[in-house]
């Protein structure tokens, strides 16, 4: 409701400022709740956000210390391989006679 619309329409200053003394509260207290409800909306939306964000950063964590106990598994199993072939390559040499059937 513009004011300067009512006056033009005829409502006289007194009927406008009556009506709004008995609207004032509804109008702030609709205001207020409105302004209220948005402002924890977004709190929790950001709350929610930085929640996410650091269960990512956790999870990718984890994921890279997976990563890296298998690379550590996997260079350890080389390496006792290795060593078990090169135990076996320096034991004696067995020489196969192999007999060719003519």
């Amino acid at each position: 409701m513009h004011w300067a619309d009512t006056a033009h329409a005829g409502a006289t200053d007194k009927v406008l400022v009556d009506w709004v003394e008995k609207m004032w509260w509804h109008i702030w207290l609709r205001q207020s709740r409105t302004i209220y409800v948005g402002m924890w909306k977004h709190k929790l939306v950001r709350d929610d956000k930085k929640a996410e964000e650091k269960n990512e950063d956790e999870a990718k964590k984890r994921v890279d210390e997976v990563v890296l106990k298998v690379q550590e598994n996997v260079m350890t199993s080389r390496e006792k391989i290795l060593a078990r072939l090169q135990v076996l390559n320096s034991g004696p040499r067995l020489v196969w006679k192999t007999s060719v059937m003519a």
